[in-house]
């Protein structure tokens, strides 16, 4: 123990003292105070407080975050924030009083191969290959769609609330490949996160499922987590399941199947307004036609896979378009990626063994 109370951070090289003033926990790490500002964005809506800044600040300790909460230093609009409080879309949450908290760099890494969709002063559109993560998820991590950008438009690396994600206006799963939109300007990012917010951006998958979804239709089930460190999300199919759930969140996914291939898969088109982490393969999952390759959610299906039909080399899921109104021109456009090529070789190899 360090004198006057004072202990040791763990893992940060720094020192940080605890001192009760009150019956509150005080948290000093001897550096210069930040203010901090965010907007709930709609993955973060319904998040505890607590949570949404242990999310937001990764590299300050849990117990300096519920010092912060304690000692009034956090704002949700224009109450002060409580542990237990959840944020809301679009709140504007404050904090004051941050102590030494450093920001994540994201490193640019001009290694990364990028595909180049569409390019202009205010956004660049890339095609993500499949197995490559949008971001890393600390500083100093490469080989992601973020480094890679970052190092062809260096102006990005300050876009965006999260700075690990740059100009990314939004994420698509590792597995998945496709579109993938990015902001070179701060005004450009504000512009089109504001469309995603009022559900404006429309955006349309190419999916090989497992089973006969039924022509077209609408899957409009709600989407929630259950426990704090769940790698799956919940569809709720019936009234009160929420109960049990954490986050949830309205969740729509419009399907259309373009044909049926060999062994009882079926190609399907599908898209998507809301943007909740794993819908689609979630919602797909519900009504009994898994993603083609989907070890979450496929897994959990009592439908067998086809005898005769190869395992696919990745899941069978791409982000074939992306339409909304460019932030400048106001212009509504619309940006298109070709279908990934282990996906349609997939295709052609199903056709050679006949259709259904």
């Amino acid at each position: 123990m360090h004198p006057g109370g004072c202990a040791a951070g763990r893992g940060r090289g720094k020192r940080f003292c605890k001192r009760p003033v009150g019956g509150r926990l005080e948290v000093s790490l001897g550096l210069k105070d930040q203010e901090l500002e965010w907007i709930v964005s709609p993955a973060e809506n319904g998040l505890r407080l607590d949570r949404f800044l242990r999310e937001r600040l990764p590299n300050l300790p849990k117990p300096e975050i519920l010092a912060l909460l304690q000692n009034g230093r956090v704002r949700c609009g224009d109450r002060i924030g409580r542990k237990g409080v959840r944020v809301a879309l679009g709140e504007r949450v404050q904090v004051s009083g941050v102590e030494g908290e450093e920001r994540p760099v994201l490193a640019p890494d001009p290694g990364v191969p990028l595909e180049i969709l569409y390019e202009d002063e205010a956004l660049v559109a890339v095609s993500k290959p499949p197995g490559m993560a949008c971001h890393p998820l600390r500083s100093g991590e490469k080989g992601t769609v973020a480094n890679g950008l970052v190092a062809r438009y260096p102006e990005m690396g300050k876009l965006g609330s999260r700075p690990l994600e740059g100009g990314l206006l939004h994420r698509l799963d590792r597995d998945t490949s496709g579109v993938l939109l990015a902001a070179r300007t701060a005004s450009s990012f504000e512009s089109i996160r504001a469309q995603f917010d009022r559900r404006e951006v429309e955006k349309v998958y190419l999916a090989l499922v497992v089973g006969d979804p039924g022509g077209q239709g609408a899957v409009s089930f709600p989407i929630g987590t259950k426990g704090r460190r769940s790698q799956r999300v919940v569809v709720i199919r019936e009234e009160g399941h929420s109960l049990r759930c954490r986050h949830v969140q309205p969740a729509e996914t419009r399907f259309k199947v373009i044909r049926a291939c060999k062994g009882g898969l079926f190609l399907v088109r599908l898209w998507m307004k809301t943007g909740v982490r794993h819908q689609l393969r979630a919602h797909m999952a519900s009504v009994g036609c898994p993603v083609v390759g989907d070890r979450t959610y496929g897994s959990a299906s009592k439908i067998p896979w086809p005898a005769g039909i190869p395992l696919p080399p990745r899941q069978m899921l791409h982000a074939c378009e992306v339409r909304f109104r460019h932030p400048e021109t106001g212009r509504r456009i619309r940006i298109s990626a070709p279908l990934e090529r282990g996906f349609s070789q997939y295709l052609k190899n199903l056709e050679n063994q006949g259709t259904a």
